[in-house]
């Protein structure tokens, strides 16, 4: 029996659900825009990626079975790329989610995926 869709997890929830031809959204991803909308933004671009993923698998395209963790790889280099990444890798993991449009999480994953050490912070120097 063939499926009739796959479920996009990410962060412990899920977020989206994909059929041959479309990437639709859950009311867990709509809660949480309605929380923190700029967030939910990066998200929804993100999970629609995700979902790019699991339709090329379902098409026969990509390996099988889908994963969650090969999607957010695919997703992250759909999204990011390699060489605009590593030319202002030196922001904050903050300012590279928003330049990117992507949730912050997934900017420490990219630089896993690079090997691009990540942004240590100044540490306040305690008086003498």
């Amino acid at each position: 029996m063939r499926s009739v869709g796959t479920l996009i997890r990410y962060d412990g929830e899920v977020l989206g659900f994909v059929t041959a031809t479309r990437v639709r959204y859950t009311a867990a991803l709509e809660r949480r825009a309605a929380l923190e909308p700029l967030r939910a933004r990066w998200l929804r671009r993100f999970v629609f990626a995700m979902g790019l993923y699991a339709i090329e698998v379902a098409r026969g395209d990509l390996p099988a079975p889908y994963d969650d963790d090969r999607a957010q790889y695919f997703a992250r280099t759909f999204l990011i790329d390699d060489d605009a990444f590593r030319g202002c890798a030196h922001h904050a993991d903050v300012e590279l989610a928003d330049r990117f449009g992507v949730p912050v999480a997934q900017i420490a994953q990219k630089r896993t995926d690079l090997r691009v050490p990540s942004i240590v912070e100044p540490q306040p120097v305690a008086p003498a």
